[in-house]
C-alpha cells in the first residue's frame, strides 16, 4: 500500500503559481555553452528555457525526459543584430562555485529584438501571462513568404483542426497557437487571415490579403497548458506581510527551473526529489501580485521551509528542516555544524534551520542549523518587536540544544507512531516539541526548551502575546504531556482507532513565559478520536483562538455554535488512509481553563484547517482543505460548488481549499 501523504508536509497549496505565471519572461545575457557558442540571450520560465542566437533559437522543457526543439530561420541573416529592451526591476545574482565564478547584479529585460533577420523583417521575443511569444514585424513591402522555420528535435510536425502547430516529441506534444496576424490603423487593430503551413520539417506562414503599405505583425504564442506538463512539485507552507503590504511565501520545491529573480540563491541544489525534498524557496510579491524576488535556499541534501515570519522592514525569517551538510550559513551562526539525522521514521528531517533574508531577497542576513544527533524540524516561527526569532517544532535528538534553567532539558518522547508496513517505520517520528529563541543576529540562543511527554509531541504553530509569552499548538500522543493546574483538559483523550498508519492523538495549547523557564498555562484538547491544532492566535486581552481538525464525534461544542454536531466520516472508507473528520474552530479564555466558543465546520468527508488569523474585532479567519461536496458555505460565497479531488494522493484526498 502507498504511504500516507501526511498533510503536515504535503498540503500542496500552489499559491505562487498564478502570480509567477503572470510575470514577464526575464531575458538575460547568455554565457555561451559548448553547443550554443553563438547564443546571446536566455530566458527561463515555468518548466522551460529559451536560448536565443542570431537566426536560431533553442527551447528546452525540463520534463522527466528533457525535450529540446532547435529552430533555424532558413535563409535568414546570420549576422542579424540583437538587442534587449525594457529593462525589468531588480537584479539577479548567481553564486556558483567559488567567488571568482559568481555572476552578480545581472540585469533582465522584458524583450529581445532581432533586427532585419530577413529583409525588412524584425523578430521580437517576449512573454507574459504564462506564454512565450515571438512577433515577426514586417515593414511595408517586406515579403512574409521569406520566413521559413526549420526545426529539429521533433518527431513530427502537423497543423491541427484549431490551426495550431503541433510538435510531436518523445515526451508529448507542444503547441504553438494559431498565429494572430494584424495591422494597425489610427491605433485600432485590424485582423488579417493567417495560418501555419508545414513542408517536411519546415514551417511557413500563409497570409491572406493585407495592406502592403502598412506594417504587418505575425504573432504565434506557445501554449504551455496543452503539452506534456512538468514533473516536479512545489508547496507553500508559510505566508506573511510586511508594513507595505507586500506578500511573502515560503515552502519547498523539487523543480530545478523555478523563475528565480533577485535571488540570493539562483540555482537549485536539492537532492532526492522526494515530495518533501529538494530545496526551500522564498518569494515576495507586491500588493498587486508582481514578483519582487524568488530565491532557492538549500544545499545538496533535502531542504524544506515550513514557517515564515516578516518584520515591518520586509526582512523574512524562515525555519524548516534540512539534511544538507552544506546548507548556506552566515558568518557567525548559532550552530555552524550539521548535528545529525536519524530516527525510527522512514522520512529523514536532519536538522532544523533558521534563516533571515533581506528585503530584496539577494542577501542572507543570517542562517544557522538548529539540531542534535537525530531528526529535528522547525515547523513555525514568530518574531518580536526587537527582532528576536521564536522557533517551534519537534526533535528526536537527545542532545538538542537547550538553555540553562529551561522548563525541560531532557528529551522524553518518540517512537510511538504506527509503523507503515511498506517502509519499516512510521511516516513521522516526532519526539518532543521544542521552542527556541534566537537573537536578531541568529548567533546567540536566548532560551531553548523542550515540551513533551513520553510519546510523540509536535509543535506546529506559534504566536506571541504583548508580553512575549510564546503560545504553541500541535498534537501529542503522550498521556503525560505537561499540563497546568486548572487547565481546561488535563487527561489525554485518545487517538483515532480507524486510522492505520498515522495518528495525532490530542491537540494541545501551551503558553511559555518570556524566559522559557516555565509553562504559564497548558492544556490538552481532544476526545477519543484524533485532534490536531494547526493554527493559533491571541487577542489583546489574552483570549486564545485555535483551529485544526477532529475525528471525535462528540466534542463539547458551545451554545449557538454555527455547526454544533460532527458531520465527517464515521466509518473510514477502505481507500482513505487518514480520518481528519471536521474542521474545529474554538476560543479559550486567557488561562486556558474554559471554552468561550467551539464549533465543528465541515461536510460528510474529510475536512481540516491549516492556518488561522484574527482581526482587531476578534473575528477569526480560517483556511484549510475540504473533501466534502456538502461543505457549509455562505450564500455570497465566491465559489459555491465543490470542484473535486484527486491527482495528488489517492489515499488522502484534499479536495478544495476553503476560507471561512
Amino acid at each position: 500500500m502507498k504511504p500516507l501523504c501526511l498533510p503536515i508536509l504535503a498540503s500542496s497549496l500552489a499559491l505562487a503559481a498564478p502570480s509567477i505565471a503572470k510575470m514577464p519572461l526575464r531575458f538575460e545575457a547568455h554565457e555561451g555553452r559548448a553547443a550554443q557558442t553563438s547564443a546571446r540571450f536566455i530566458a527561463r520560465g515555468p518548466g522551460f528555457e529559451v536560448v536565443l542566437a542570431p537566426a536560431e533559437n533553442w527551447i528546452q522543457w525540463d520534463t522527466k525526459e528533457p525535450v529540446r526543439v532547435h529552430t533555424v530561420l532558413a535563409g535568414a541573416n546570420p549576422k542579424a543584430g540583437m538587442e534587449a529592451q525594457d529593462q525589468l526591476p531588480g537584479l539577479a545574482n548567481y553564486f556558483l562555485g567559488a567567488a571568482p565564478n559568481w555572476r552578480l547584479n545581472v540585469p533582465g529585460y522584458a524583450r529581445v529584438v532581432e533586427r532585419n533577420v530577413y529583409a525588412g523583417i524584425d523578430l521580437v521575443f517576449r512573454g507574459d501571462d504564462g506564454r512565450l511569444e515571438y512577433d515577426f514585424v514586417l515593414a511595408p513591402g517586406a515579403d512574409p513568404r521569406s520566413i521559413r522555420l526549420a526545426m529539429d528535435g521533433e518527431k513530427a510536425l502537423r497543423v491541427d483542426n484549431n490551426g495550431d502547430l503541433v510538435i510531436a516529441t518523445g515526451a508529448g506534444e507542444i503547441h504553438w497557437k494559431k498565429p494572430e496576424v494584424y495591422q494597425e490603423r489610427d491605433g485600432k487593430r485590424s485582423e488579417v487571415r493567417g495560418r501555419f503551413r508545414v513542408h517536411g520539417n519546415t514551417v511557413r506562414f500563409e497570409i491572406g490579403r493585407y495592406d502592403k503599405k502598412r506594417t504587418l505583425v505575425i504573432d504565434p504564442a506557445l501554449s504551455y497548458a496543452t503539452y506534456m506538463g512538468g514533473y516536479a512539485n512545489e508547496f507553500a507552507r508559510g505566508i506573511g506581510l510586511d508594513g507595505a503590504g507586500n506578500v511573502f511565501m515560503a515552502g519547498g520545491s523539487t523543480s530545478p527551473n523555478l523563475p528565480v529573480f533577485s535571488a540570493f540563491q539562483g540555482t537549485y541544489h536539492g537532492a532526492s526529489g522526494d515530495f518533501i525534498g529538494g530545496d526551500a524557496f522564498v518569494a515576495k510579491f507586491s500588493p498587486a501580485g508582481k514578483l519582487i524576488y524568488l530565491t532557492y535556499l538549500g544545499g545538496t541534501g533535502d531542504d524544506v521551509a515550513m514557517g515564515l515570519a516578516v518584520d515591518p522592514a520586509g526582512d523574512a525569517y524562515i525555519t524548516g528542516f534540512t539534511t544538507s551538510r552544506d546548507f548556506p550559513l552566515s558568518a557567525s551562526p548559532f550552530q555552524a555544524a550539521f548535528g545529525g539525522v536519524g530516527g525510527l521514521a522512514y522520512t529523514s528531517f536532519g536538522d532544523a534551520f533558521v534563516a533571515k533574508l533581506g528585503p530584496a531577497g539577494n542577501q542572507l542576513l543570517y542562517s544557522t542549523y538548529l539540531g542534535g544527533n537525530e531528526d529535528d524540524a522547525g515547523m513555525a516561527i514568530a518574531i518580536d518587536s526587537a527582532g528576536d526569532a521564536y522557533v517551534a517544532g519537534s526533535t528526536l535528538s537527545s542532545n538538542f540544544p537547550t538553555s540553562a534553567g529551561a522548563f525541560q532539558t531532557v528529551m522524553n518522547g518518540g517512537d510511538r507512531e504506527p509503523v507503515e508496513p511498506c517502509c519499516g517505520g512510521p511516516f513521522i517520528n516526532a519526539g518532543d516539541a521544542f521552542v527556541t529563541k534566537l537573537d536578531p543576529t541568529g548567533s546567540k540562543m536566548m532560551y531553548s526548551t523542550l515540551v513533551g511527554g513520553s510519546s510523540d509531541d509536535l509543535a506546529f504553530a506559534i504566536v506571541l502575546d504583548a508580553s512575549n509569552d510564546a503560545y504553541i499548538s500541535g498534537f501529542t500522543l503522550s498521556t503525560d504531556f505537561p499540563t497546568t493546574t486548572g487547565a481546561y483538559q488535563r487527561v489525554w483523550g485518545g487517538a483515532e482507532a480507524q486510522t492505520p498508519y498515522f495518528v495525532t492523538g490530542d491537540g494541545f495549547i501551551t503558553e511559555i513565559n518570556p524566559s522559557g523557564t516555565a509553562l504559564v498555562h497548558s492544556t490538552y484538547f481532544g476526545g477519543v478520536g484524533d485532534e490536531f491544532i494547526t493554527g493559533i492566535a491571541v487577542d489583546s486581552t489574552g483570549n486564545v483562538y485555535f483551529a485544526g481538525w477532529s475525528s471525535t464525534e462528540r466534542l463539547p461544542t458551545t451554545p449557538g455554535a454555527p455547526q454544533p454536531a460532527y458531520s465527517g466520516y464515521t466509518v473510514l472508507p477502505l481507500d482513505i488512509e487518514y480520518l481528519s473528520g471536521d474542521v474545529i474552530i474554538g476560543k479559550m479564555n486567557p488561562t486556558l481553563s474554559g471554552l468561550i466558543y467551539l464549533t465543528y465546520w465541515g461536510g460528510q468527508e474529510n475536512d481540516g484547517a491549516f492556518a488561522m488569523a484574527i482581526d482587531a474585532a476578534g473575528d477569526a479567519y480560517v483556511t484549510g482543505f475540504t473533501d466534502s461536496p456538502a461543505f457549509p458555505i455562505t450564500s455570497n460565497a465566491q465559489q459555491r460548488t465543490w470542484a473535486g479531488d484527486g491527482g495528488s494522493d489517492p489515499y488522502f484526498l484534499f479536495g478544495d481549499v476553503f476560507l471561512a
